[in-house]
């Protein structure tokens, strides 16, 4: 986790900021979505959810989630995602293909 003061941190939310009016995209991935800045995670116009423990989406992070997709969230399978964005009326599962070495096992 990056300190309030670190460089980075401050170039980061600069970029996260400004950079989505200019049509910048960016793509991160974290373990846990409470270890994200909120400035960052309050400018992102897409949210992928994976697997996590119902400890985690007890927190203020997940507060504007439903408590059904909350429930899913703690039982999706390896590779299972539920994707939020302005464009659907609710949550999008979907699932990432097995990589084909494992297809045939």
């Amino acid at each position: 986790m990056l300190r309030k003061t670190s460089p980075i941190l401050r170039e980061l939310l600069d970029v996260t900021e400004r950079g989505r009016s200019l049509g910048v995209i960016l793509f991160g991935a974290e373990q846990f979505r409470s270890a994200i800045h909120d400035r960052v995670t309050g400018n992102c116009s897409t949210h992928a959810y994976g697997r996590t423990n119902s400890i985690e989406t007890t927190t203020k992070n997940y507060g504007s989630l439903p408590t059904t997709y909350k429930n899913m969230l703690t039982r999706l399978e390896q590779g299972d995602y539920l994707i939020q964005n302005p464009v659907f009326r609710s949550l999008l599962k979907i699932r990432f293909p097995r990589p084909i070495y494992k297809q045939f096992k």
